[in-house]
This record gives structure tokens, C-alpha cells and sequence, in this order.
């Protein structure tokens, strides 16, 4: 049976599936699991990524294991994956010896205020006669879950976040207020600058959610800021757009 836990993050589903969707960001994550080589496809083997011609999802693996005594022991095997469908990316890593198997699977929900993710993590153990009593991981599907991905999905997964300019022109101002009614359907920051005004504006899929403007040695905060911004006439402005997956922007100002 398989451990699952459930976390909501405010970040857009595509950009966490694309981290998800890495075997190497998962490896790291997981702590326990090195990639050594990639299975090409052409020469039916596993080698090095530079010498690889065409990649499968299949790498040759160490999984580094720590039993109860303190002991840490190496299997080598076979890690898969991703296996990637609409909203839903899974990984196995099964054993050399077929003593082990770990099942990884994350399931993807958008939602107004980020993206919910279930993870689940299944280890299996299959012990022989003689080695029954010798090696015991606990509750080690448990541990990756809540010690390695939740951890990382918590508070380093902000960490990968970009911001990526979509847009960066020098014009009229009247010209830059027509593009803030044209915001792209995406999360971001909007800039727009002179040597008078300075406006930040945050936005998401439904519009503005915030904004500052300095001007003429004043503070403005939100409606206020864009009432103000509409005011001024005949500037030459240079207005920069960034989109950056977060959905739920934590402002600053009041």
C-alpha cells in the first residue's frame, strides 16, 4: 500500500510539472537515488549522457539505504521514468536483486490559488530466508515523502521560480495604460518607469491584484496607484513585463 500526502502550492501546475517531470531533479530531491548512466537506445546499453545517442527513461542507479542499525548499504538497479499523462507523472525504481521496489507518483490539480499535488510513495522489501532479520528500512516510502519531496516542494520549489521578460519596450504612456488593459493571461509583474514615476503593478488570470506608483514624491497603493497613473499625461515611459508562476503573490504594501 502505498503512503500519500497532499500539499498545496501557489504555483502554476505548468512549471511544477516541469520540475517534477526531470528524473535528475527528482533523484536530488529523493536523496537516495544517483543516476550513473542513461540507456540509449540505439546500442542497447546504459552510458554516460554525452555518449548517448538516442535516451530512453531508463537510467542504471544506486539506491543508498540506511538501515535502523546505522548501516548504509548500496543496491544497484533500475530507475524509470517519468512516465508522464494529463496531470499525472509516475517513476519506478526496482533492484538489481529484485529485493526492492519504489513506486513515485505525483498527481497535479491547478487551482485558483496554486496547484494541489498528491504524492505517492510505495516501498516494496522482499526478503529472503537469510536475510529476513538482517536489513530493516522502517517506514522508508514515509520518509521520502515527508522528509525529502515536501520539504522541497515547500519551501525550495519557489527557489527554481524565474521571472521570464515577455515584454520590454520604450513608449508613450497612453500607448503603455492601453497595454495594461491587454495583460496576458498569465502571472507576472508589470514595470513602468520614467524619470518622474516609478509603477510596479502584480497581476494574475484575472487582472491586477496590486500595485505601487511613485510620483512627484508621492506614495500611491492600488486603486489608488492606477488612478493616479491615468492622470498623467505625455510621458515617455519604458515598461518591462514579467510573467513568473506564482499565483498567490504576496504583496508588501497596504
Amino acid at each position: 500500500m502505498q503512503y500519500t500526502e497532499e500539499v498545496t502550492v501557489p504555483i502554476g501546475k505548468t512549471y511544477i510539472n516541469t520540475v517534477l517531470s526531470n528524473p535528475y531533479y527528482i533523484s536530488g530531491i529523493l536523496g537516495h537515488v544517483t543516476l550513473l548512466k542513461v540507456y540509449d537506445k540505439v546500442k542497447n546499453n546504459y552510458f554516460p549522457p554525452s555518449e548517448v545517442k538516442e535516451a530512453d527513461n531508463k537510467f542504471l542507479s544506486a539506491l543508498v539505504l540506511q538501515d535502523e542499525k546505522g548501516k548504509v548499504i548500496v543496491y544497484q538497479g533500475e530507475f524509470i521514468g517519468p512516465n508522464v499523462l494529463p496531470n499525472y507523472i509516475e517513476y519506478y525504481l526496482k533492484t538489481n536483486d529484485e529485493k526492492i521496489e519504489i513506486k513515485l507518483n505525483f498527481q497535479l490539480k491547478e487551482r485558483t490559488d496554486g496547484t494541489k499535488i498528491n504524492i505517492g510513495c510505495e516501498f516494496i522489501q522482499r526478503k529472503g530466508f537469510f536475510d529476513f532479520f538482517s536489513k530493516n528500512y522502517g517506514k522508508f516510502d514515509e520518509h521520502l515523502v515527508k522528509g525529502h519531496i515536501i520539504p522541497f516542494i515547500n519551501s525550495s520549489l519557489t527557489k527554481f521560480i524565474v521571472m521570464r521578460k515577455i515584454y520590454d519596450e520604450t513608449l508613450e504612456l497612453n500607448e503603455a495604460l492601453i497595454k495594461l488593459r491587454e495583460l496576458p493571461k498569465t502571472t507576472g509583474v508589470i514595470m513602468i518607469k520614467s524619470d518622474s514615476l516609478d509603477f510596479t503593478g502584480y497581476f494574475n488570470y484575472n487582472g491586477m491584484i496590486g500595485s505601487e506608483l511613485k510620483y512627484n514624491d508621492k506614495l500611491y497603493n492600488n486603486a489608488e496607484a492606477l488612478a493616479e497613473l491615468f492622470k498623467v499625461r505625455n510621458e515617455k515611459v519604458k515598461m518591462v513585463i514579467y510573467e513568473m508562476p506564482i499565483h498567490d503573490i504576496r504583496l508588501t504594501f497596504s
